[in-house]
């Protein structure tokens, strides 16, 4: 059944109109919804730089992120990580503006070899608008300088 068609003369009405859709979902206060859609968060990796190399020794990244409206802030909670398309979420650690770990350690199992690998993280805000990202990086075979 189509919505009934929205009063002009109401000042409410109108502003509603201009912030969002209308639905024709039940509110406690009448008999529309606002649809408002958030946007996703940012996420990037920011180190190292995208196909960048990692010292063998110690193979940090880090992804930060940022909220996408400021009505919906991250949910560090909601933080995915994986490498090589294995879930690494649980070695890292998680604040609501980054995340960060070593590749390799006596915890990641397996442990992580020299050479290419494909890193990726997703990060979701409180309503659930969600971001991902993903890059390639190189482990390099000699330890940093």
């Amino acid at each position: 059944m189509p919505c009934a068609p929205v009063p002009r003369w109401s000042p409410l009405a109108a502003s509603l109109v201009a912030a969002a859709s209308l639905s024709c979902t039940a509110l406690p206060f009448g008999s529309r919804r606002l649809d408002i859609e958030f946007r996703p968060p940012s996420i990037v990796l920011a180190y190292p730089a995208s196909d960048g190399a990692l010292p063998a020794d110690k193979p940090l990244i880090v992804f930060r992120f940022a909220a996408g409206d400021s009505n919906d802030p991250i949910d560090p909670t909601a933080f995915r990580a994986t490498v090589d398309g294995v879930d690494r979420t649980s070695h890292f650690r998680v604040t609501p503006t980054e995340a960060w770990r070593q590749l390799t350690d006596s915890s990641a199992t397996p442990s992580l070899t020299p050479g290419p690998h494909l890193v990726g993280a997703r990060v979701c805000s409180v309503r659930g608008a969600c971001q991902s990202v993903s890059a390639r990086v190189e482990i390099s075979a000699r330890g940093g300088t």
